[in-house]
């Protein structure tokens, strides 16, 4: 169905999708005038065994789903940054729920997706924004979260320009740390109790610039072996191929893009999903190997490509 634009109007879409046998039902598009309303939108499923409903927003026809906020089992909301001053989250029991924007404008114009979970998801405290050292000084980056069930930490790190997201290391809480390759002998990393862990370097260097993310996880996840930098011509098709250190069969996978350093990472596909406009996804569980193939590439296809499992 295609929508044409009409000046001072808005347009709310909410689309039926089903995950693991969940059925949703929709909400129809609204359209408001262009002035202070509110909108609500309705979201209700069938299955109460999960008590969690999130929901995103996706701008533009392709832009990234972003988390406004989640509920869980009807209990106070929880936002993401400014979006509580703009949207307000309500659940009237474990399947029904609805989003509501307070004073609609032509700024909130895009697709509104739920979603529902088994768990309450985590939330991690940032460090700080930025932390600016002299060389060989000793640098530690924070992280702590809430979830008390998650027993293993993992740090990565994405430089500038090379834009790879790579896994410096992890551990379990008690356990030795894990280190990954080029990082070892140059990192430390510590935990004070199942939520709050430190990454040290005892001196820091200049190469050593970029952004740091930690993670938490049940368990340690496979690693995604995957190629480095290509340099491609426009117009010819291209095949991305990644594997695993483990059994790939045991794992959903997926890729990512992300169009340059600091941009949000965007989902593109996954196994055994059809094609998705010029991309194609291939799983071959025998070799281990799960590839993503680009139709005709264009420029816009320039960015950095994840394979996830």
């Amino acid at each position: 169905m295609l929508f044409s634009h009409v000046p001072h109007e808005i347009l709310f879409l909410l689309f039926l999708f089903e995950v693991q046998g969940i059925k949703f039902q929709v909400s129809g598009p609204q359209i408001v005038p262009d002035k202070k309303a509110e909108v609500v939108i309705n979201c209700s499923h069938d299955d109460s065994a999960k008590p969690v409903m999130l929901w995103y927003q996706q701008r533009g026809s392709s832009g990234p789903l972003v988390l406004l906020g989640y509920n869980y089992a009807a209990s106070t909301s929880n936002y993401e940054g400014s979006f509580k001053e703009q949207f307000e989250i309500k659940m009237e029991d474990a399947k029904t729920g609805t989003l509501v924007v307070r004073e609609a404008s032509v700024a909130h114009t895009a697709v509104y997706f739920c979603a529902a979970s088994m768990a309450d998801c985590v939330k991690f405290q940032p460090s700080a924004n930025a932390i600016i050292l002299n060389e060989n000084a000793r640098a530690e980056i924070k992280c702590e979260h809430d979830d008390s069930n998650l027993n293993v930490m993992l740090w990565y790190q994405q430089r500038p320009h090379s834009n790879v997201l790579s896994l410096i290391c992890y551990n379990y809480v008690g356990s030795e740390t894990t280190f990954e390759g080029e990082f070892k002998g140059r990192f430390e990393m510590t935990r004070e109790n199942v939520m709050k862990g430190v990454l040290v370097r005892p001196r820091a260097e200049a190469n050593d610039s970029g952004e740091y993310f930690c993670a938490a996880s049940l368990a340690a996840g496979p690693v995604p072996i995957q190629p480095g930098e290509l340099l491609l011509h426009p117009g010819i098709n291209a095949t991305l191929t990644c594997s695993l250190a483990s059994d790939m069969a045991s794992y959903t996978m997926l890729w990512y893009k992300q169009h340059f350093y600091g941009a949000q990472i965007e989902f593109i596909i996954k196994e055994h999903e059809k094609s998705e406009g010029r991309f194609q996804a291939t799983m071959e569980e025998k070799q281990n190997r799960f590839s993503l193939k680009i139709n005709k590439l264009q420029l816009q296809d320039s960015g950095t490509y994840y394979c996830a499992a």
